[in-house]
């Protein structure tokens, strides 16, 4: 139930990065950065890259479970809690992001009390049913991508100005850190893995994907900007806009659902692979999976329908300074879990020999 093979792996090494980076992000980081900002989504999103290669050594040597193996049962809960802070943060951040989406590119003059109410009905369903479903639907979202590109190539018409590409780094590096440090809260994602088991073996696929990722984050961004323009910025929806390649509109409406639907199936499996986390994280304090997701959905739903109301006031908390501790978790707990382990490693091959 909470084990992931390399092929589901691999997918979801493209698509975590990706999901949240193609929303909101871009006008965002555009506003901060200017044409600096796909030079900054490619850096950051490489370096994230460095954070999965070290959970998944982890994942090899044991994992949380190798932890208590080896350190006892109170390290392993240490080691584990402070990832509840930074994982509910983002599942609030995030679901957020996902019910603004739906509100405001999917439907006209629909509440978000309903949209909350059902995204968190969800994560609670898929989370139960733990991360080997989670990676099963990555598998079969990864079809709507074909599906995406050939409507693009019958349907579409690029209009495209590369001069908006340029000038990058006119005043320096500092605007482009500026905007990094200001939204760094949508990085460094990969930390839920650390409590599922994976398929071992060579990696060179997950290797592939994260090359692939890198690329196309950066080249979306890059086709954002050169579609867009200095008007970047008013473009809340970057993805869909994107995807839909300004195709034709039909007599249902127009023929980008296949990216509504891409963008809305790999959100859901992220925030949901998050919620898993939170029931692993309990059942290391003997609370019961199915008490601790109901938990976190109802926490996650009162605090987005009687506390942050608004997008705005959830872009408040994302920009908060408690997004330093939130990504400071996903760093530095894998690092210090690794560092256990080789010391650990270092003690057993200087014991003596019998």
């Amino acid at each position: 139930m909470n084990y992931l093979t390399k092929k589901q792996l691999s997918i979801m090494a493209f698509f975590i990065p990706l999901a949240f980076k193609m929303a909101m992000l871009p006008s965002l980081l555009y506003k901060e950065c200017g044409a600096d900002f796909y030079v900054a989504v490619g850096i950051i999103t490489a370096i994230e890259f460095l954070q999965l290669a070290v959970i998944l050594k982890v994942v090899d040597l044991g994992g949380f479970d190798g932890v208590e193996e080896k350190f006892g049962k109170t390290a392993k809960r240490i080691l584990a809690l402070p990832f509840l802070l930074s994982v509910f943060i983002k599942i609030i951040v995030f679901t957020a992001e996902i019910y603004y989406y739906t509100e405001q590119y999917l439907f006209y003059n629909i509440s978000s009390a309903p949209i909350i109410i059902s995204l968190c009905m969800v994560f609670f369903y898929m989370a139960l049913k733990g991360a080997k479903t989670i990676g099963r639907i990555y598998e079969l979202s990864i079809w709507l991508v074909p599906i995406i590109i050939l409507l693009g190539i019958f349907f579409g018409k690029a209009e495209l100005c590369s001069d908006y590409l340029l000038p990058v780094f006119s005043d320096g590096v500092k605007g482009m850190f500026a905007g990094l440090d200001k939204y760094i809260i949508y990085t460094f994602d990969f930390s839920p893995l650390l409590f599922f088991k994976i398929e071992k073996g060579k990696k060179t696929s997950v290797v592939f994907s994260a090359i692939l990722c890198v690329i196309a984050v950066t080249a979306s961004y890059m086709v954002f900007l050169a579609s867009y323009g200095r008007a970047s910025f008013l473009i809340p929806d970057a993805f869909a806009r994107l995807a839909s390649f300004n195709t034709v509109v039909s007599e249902i409406g127009s023929l980008d659902w296949p990216s509504a639907l891409l963008w809305l199936t790999v959100t859901i499996a992220n925030v949901a692979l998050k919620f898993c986390c939170i029931g692993r994280l309990g059942s290391f304090f003997g609370i019961k999976k199915q008490v601790s997701l109901a938990a976190t959905a109802i926490a996650t739903g009162a605090i987005l329908l009687f506390v942050l109301k608004t997008y705005k006031k959830t872009l408040e908390l994302a920009t908060n300074p408690v997004r330093y501790a939130v990504v400071a978790i996903e760093i530095v707990i894998p690092l210090i879990m690794l560092l256990l382990f080789s010391i650990k490693k270092q003690e057993a091959s200087l014991e003596p020999q019998n």
